[in-house]
């Protein structure tokens, strides 16, 4: 079946669409509003079916509900990429990762953490965070690998 010449498998919603209303940004599906207009930004959603908004000033990531399922770590002023998978978050200025349905697989516990790649990803316990003009970068504490699981290695 074809959807606005996009091909949708039976039985399969399609995603509902941003739309913005007195400058808010809310979600709908065909004419009928499924998220009411309540956020600053809104992304279309992703195929996992998560979607990137702002409310009250802050990223997150929400289910097809509007329920805030992840804050990520912002990176570039936007959300944390995606890198082989995972993309980071913060929870109670913790950083951990989730994954493309919004699900927490490393639990926020480390100070910072750098993005996966090659399989692992560097992070640091008691770090401190140094600015330098508009960009920053941690130093201090200390710094090991993890692996997809949490693992340290």
């Amino acid at each position: 079946m074809a959807i606005c010449g996009v091909r949708v498998a039976q039985g399969a919603s399609p995603l509902p669409v941003p739309f913005e209303q007195n400058d808010l940004w809310g979600y709908r599906s065909g004419h009928t509003v499924v998220i009411a207009p309540r956020f600053e930004v809104a992304w279309e959603f992703r195929r996992e079916g998560i979607a990137a908004v702002v409310d009250a000033g802050s990223w997150a990531y929400i289910d097809r509900n509007g329920r805030v399922l992840v804050r990520p770590f912002v990176f570039d002023n936007g959300p944390d990429y995606f890198q082989e998978g995972l993309a980071r978050c913060i929870q109670d200025g913790k950083v951990g990762f989730f994954d493309r349905h919004g699900r927490i697989v490393i639990a926020p516990r480390f100070t910072f953490a750098l993005p996966f790649s090659h399989g692992h990803a560097r992070v640091c316990m008691g770090c401190v965070k140094v600015m330098d003009g508009e960009h920053s970068h941690y130093t201090g504490g200390h710094w090991f690998s993890i692996d997809r699981k949490g693992r340290e290695i």
